[in-house]
């Protein structure tokens, strides 16, 4: 009798990214028979390591500062091997910093990303990733304030209606995050719409997804990972001293934990084996 082997979450883990969140939480997402979560990093991708035949999703997460240097890193050759093995059936879910290079281009900040970098962002989605939102990026008004830039966004889930302000309630943790804003002949190529920002004006898109090729793209403007007790992994990771204020913002997310978990595990269901 022949043991199946395990199938691999890939989680990008070089330095910016932040992934002790991330890590715990697929842990407990995934049976740990069936899957390994393991840390790959931009030598892996580039050399065909971490992106195989076995590996089931692959995640790019968000990062511990404002410039990802994930191009940089990745270069051509890693890029072109992450399009190639969601082409060849494989998920790729980009949250926050990888949901912006999960779009046909970006802008960051009011400017545009691709314009100045010769490595150009994966093109997942048809459209452009527009980011942070004004509505929930205070650091320039408080600079003393290191979570200035967090802050607690809920979310309307697409209930399979076309507007995204009809639809359950989720939550998440943002920090500097992309909305997306898809090309008018998006629908005709596979996208979903899974959430958007409850509170934007206009509802912009936080969280979706699209076939490509045999595969599949999430792209994640939001943290669903991160809730109010996974704080101190953040505070870790971005070497923090603001003590009393990401105590402040843990308490605030921790109210909306139910909230949060239904975020997760809509993005979860996109991923898990049919």
């Amino acid at each position: 009798m022949t043991t199946q082997q395990p199938k691999i979450i890939a989680v990008y883990a070089e330095k910016p990214a932040a992934v002790s969140a991330l890590m715990d939480n697929l842990r407990q997402s995934f049976n740990e028979q069936a899957f390994i979560i393991r840390k790959v990093t931009a030598e892996d991708i580039i050399h065909g390591r971490a992106l195989t035949e076995n590996t089931h999703a692959f995640f790019l997460p968000g990062t511990t500062r404002d410039d990802s240097s994930y191009r940089e890193a990745l270069g051509h050759k890693g890029m072109e091997n992450i399009k190639t093995y969601v082409q060849n059936g494989g998920i790729y879910v980009g949250i926050c910093a990888g949901a912006y290079l999960a779009a046909e281009q970006f802008f960051y900040n009011g400017r545009a990303a691709n314009d100045t970098h010769e490595v150009k962002p994966l093109g997942f989605f048809k459209g452009t990733a527009y980011g942070p939102l004004p509505d929930y990026s205070k650091a320039g008004q408080q600079p003393d304030n290191p979570w200035a830039n967090h802050a607690v966004v809920r979310l309307h889930f697409n209930n399979a209606a076309e507007d995204c302000e009809i639809g359950i309630l989720g939550a998440a943790c943002y920090a500097q995050g992309p909305w997306l804003d898809l090309s008018d002949d998006a629908e005709e190529t596979g996208h979903k719409i899974i959430a958007c920002y409850a509170d934007v004006q206009g509802n912009p898109i936080a969280i979706a997804s699209r076939r490509f090729g045999a595969g599949k793209a999430i792209f994640c403007g939001v943290l669903p990972e991160v809730g109010g007790l996974e704080i101190t992994h953040v505070e870790k990771e971005h070497l923090i001293s603001g003590i009393e204020s990401a105590t402040d913002f843990s308490q605030e997310l921790t109210k909306h934990e139910n909230l949060r978990s239904k975020t997760w595990e809509k993005i979860m269901k996109e991923i898990r084996p049919q």
